[in-house]
C-alpha cells in the first residue's frame, strides 16, 4: 500500500488507519516533530530519504507522505504504526531502523518551553472521532498469541528445570554495613531452565502455573479477594482464592 490508496483501507474496520490526523494547531505541531525527528534520525544514524550502500552503518527510512508527522506529532508511537500502515513511510531494513527508533525512545517531541506547552495546549481534549485514547493492543489480538486467559507474562512450563540456592545480596538500605546493620542479605533466588518438547496446547497450563506463582508470591492464600485491573478490555474483576492449584 501507498498513501495515494490510503482510500481503500476499510474505515470501519480501521478508522485511524483511513482518516487524515487533524486537531487544534496540528500543522505547527507537525512542522516542530519534522523538525525534531530530523534531529532524532541525524542523532542515531538514520538516513532520511537516501539510499545507503553496502556496508553502511546507516539505515534507510523513506517518508513519502508528510501526513507521516501530523501522525507522530498526535500519538508518537501508534502515529508511527499507523503511518506505516498506510504506506506514509518505509524502509528496506526495517528490523534495524525499529531497533534504532527502539533505542531513541522516539523523543519526536517539540522542544522548548513553548513547544511543550504548544503540544499540551493540543492535546488538552480527545479527539472526537478517536475511538480510544490509542496505544492499546486489542484483546482479539493479544488472544492470538496469548490464548483464552490473555495472560501476556511468561509461562511456566511444567518441564522447565528450577534450581534453587541461596545467594547475597546488597543491602541498599541507609547505613548498610554500620551499626549492626547487615551489608547484604541471603535469598534464595530460583533459576527456571528452558522447557522440552513445548507445543501450543501445553500454553494453557503453563500460564495457570505462572499465575499460581505469583499468587504465592504475593502471599494470596483462600479466601482473599483479588482485583485484577486489565487495560486494553477497560474493565476490572474481583475474583476469591478457592485454594485450588494450577495443574502440573
Amino acid at each position: 500500500m501507498n498513501s495515494a490508496d490510503r482510500q481503500s483501507v476499510d474505515a470501519e474496520r480501521w478508522p485511524r488507519i483511513a482518516r487524515i490526523p487533524e486537531g487544534r494547531l496540528l500543522d505547527r505541531r507537525a512542522q516542530l516533530s519534522e523538525k525534531s525527528f530530523e534531529r532524532l534520525c541525524e542523532r542515531f544514524g538514520i538516513e532520511l530519504g537516501n539510499s545507503v550502500g553496502p556496508g553502511s552503518e546507516r539505515v534507510d527510512m523513506h517518508v513519502s507522505d508528510p501526513v507521516f508527522y501530523s501522525r507522530i506529532a498526535e500519538s508518537d508511537w501508534l502515529g508511527l504504526g499507523e503511518a506505516f500502515l498506510a504506506g506514509e513511510w518505509s524502509s528496506e531494513q526495517l528490523p534495524r531502523l525499529l531497533s534504532l527508533l527502539l533505542d531513541s525512545g522516539l523523543e519526536v517531541g517539540p522542544e522548548g518551553s513553548f513547544s511543550r506547552s504548544l503540544r499540551r495546549l493540543a492535546r488538552s481534549r480527545p479527539l472526537a472521532d478517536a475511538p480510544d485514547d490509542g496505544g492499546e493492543l486489542p484483546t482479539s489480538l493479544i488472544e492470538l498469541y496469548a490464548g483464552e486467559l490473555l495472560f501476556s507474562g511468561s509461562g511456566l512450563f511444567a518441564s522447565g528445570v528450577r534450581t534453587t540456592s541461596r545467594e547475597e545480596i546488597p543491602n541498599h538500605a541507609r547505613g548498610a554495613g554500620r551499626g549492626g546493620v547487615p551489608s547484604k542479605w541471603s535469598v534464595d533466588v530460583t533459576y527456571v531452565d528452558a522447557p522440552q518438547g513445548v507445543v501450543r496446547a501445553d500454553l494453557p497450563a503453563a500460564q495457570l502455573r505462572c499465575i499460581d506463582r505469583l499468587l504465592d508470591m504475593a502471599r494470596v492464600r483462600a479466601g482473599d479477594r483479588v482485583a485484577e485491573w486489565r487495560r486494553q478490555a477497560e474493565r476490572s474483576r474481583c475474583g476469591r482464592r478457592t485454594g485450588e492449584r494450577a495443574p502440573t
